[in-house]
């Protein structure tokens, strides 16, 4: 099975996106909670990491593409913040 596999059957790109969404929202909450002069958005984007980096190396395949997904947009958004 190829990894663009995934992107066709409608379950596993339900579960895809049920992941990013629980991260995200995981990740929102502990920049709400966390103290302002803390650096709440470190905190968060570690938060919403942390729970995808664990669900892809329990096995979840799915949590693993999420995962690169993460990462790439980082870098689009790193790369952009450089650029302009």
């Amino acid at each position: 099975m190829e990894w663009l596999d995934v992107f066709q059957d409608p379950k596993r790109l339900g579960l895809m996106v049920l992941i990013a969404l629980g991260a995200v929202i995981a990740g929102k909450m502990v920049f709400n909670v966390w103290p302002k002069t803390q650096n709440p958005i470190f905190w968060g984007s570690a938060v919403a990491i942390f729970i995808v980096g664990t669900l892809a190396y329990m096995g979840v395949p799915e949590a693993a593409i999420v995962l690169w997904i993460f990462i790439a947009i980082g870098v689009v958004l790193g790369f952009g913040a450089l650029v302009l």
